[in-house]
């Protein structure tokens, strides 16, 4: 019988001992793959977050692996030491992550609008968790759990800022500036779902993000349309832990989106060009970035400024009866 225990997170006194262990459960290459350091540190923030986190600890009480499903989309995000997965920790914990999703798929059939309703949808969602093309384990593991392989990846893209870096231009009368602190956040969460098609986005989300120490304001930026209308948008930031572990000197210019009326104008690449000279005055070397490999439209952007594949995130997914 296994020695180690585990248990649901509580909020109020495992935030630290998480955030502290996640950078010895992954590969210092791997800091950057969801969840990073930041992602932890946004998620555990919102509402919930403690009834679909649970946490894996050693004989000694030393946490060494935690799930953590996220409702919508259905990703569960987990980490178990070397020592730990030996043990079979990481097999219980993707069991642990498919029975949660199937309560919560559960809950919400019971509560939906129908069985041709949002009930329907969620029971047969798919629940998706990644993996890195050369994590040959982890791969055989979800398969051992009946995930597939997805056709969608996750890109992690590249550009170095020691490249030359171009002038932002933007239409007549467009202009960057930062977002106007949480008196907008409701502007940008309208701003972000309709970039993106999508409600994932919401105000307790975007505060999340603004509430973490690695918050930078002059880094959330926007483009203002002639009308006062927020046109485009880019939330980029530093971890300076995560740098430190990596020895990198990287900064994100992602999430980045345009909003339909105002696509194929220029303005996500002079976010991107303006987001590129910030970065490198606060002394990155690095741009980085992650996208759909479906997203056409994007890759082609991001492509434009600069950047190339530097490795893929494989999607695994199974879906939920």
């Amino acid at each position: 019988m296994s020695s180690y225990t585990n248990r649901p997170y509580q909020p109020a006194s495992d935030l630290p001992s998480l955030m502290a262990v996640l950078p010895t459960l992954k590969d210092p290459g791997c800091m950057a793959d969801f969840p990073s350091l930041v992602d932890l540190q946004e998620l555990l923030a919102l509402p919930g977050a403690g009834e679909n986190t649970h946490l894996w600890c050693s004989p000694l009480g030393e946490v060494v692996g935690f799930g953590l499903l996220i409702p919508d989309p259905s990703t569960l995000a987990y980490e178990a030491s070397p020592e730990a997965q030996a043990a079979g920790i990481a097999d219980e914990i993707v069991g642990w992550g498919t029975e949660r999703h199937r309560q919560v798929a559960c809950h919400d059939g019971a509560s939906g609008p129908g069985a041709q309703g949002q009930d329907a949808r969620s029971i047969n969602s798919v629940l998706q968790i990644g993996c890195r093309e050369t994590q040959r384990e982890r791969a055989a593991l979800l398969e051992r759990h009946g995930f597939e392989r997805l056709q969608e990846e996750t890109l992690h893209m590249a550009r170095p800022l020691s490249e030359p870096i171009p002038e932002p231009v933007l239409p007549p009368g467009f202009s960057i500036r930062p977002v106007k602190g949480e008196m907008e956040v409701e502007a940008v969460v309208d701003l972000h779902r309709a970039a993106f098609g999508t409600q994932m986005m919401t105000v307790e989300q975007r505060l999340s993000i603004m509430h973490t120490p690695e918050y930078d304001p002059d880094l959330d930026l926007v483009v203002v349309a002639p009308s006062g209308e927020l046109a485009a948008f880019c939330l980029s930031h530093i971890s300076p832990e995560e740098n430190a572990i990596t020895g990198r000197n990287e900064g994100w210019t992602d999430p980045i989106g345009t909003h339909p009326r105002y696509r194929r104008s220029g303005l996500a690449l002079a976010l991107m060009h303006h987001g590129f000279r910030l970065l490198r005055r606060r002394g990155m070397e690095t741009a980085i970035l992650g996208t759909s490999s479906d997203n056409a439209a994007a890759l082609k952007a991001f492509e434009a400024a600069g950047f190339r594949t530097a490795y893929r995130i494989l999607r695994y997914g199974r879906e939920m009866r």
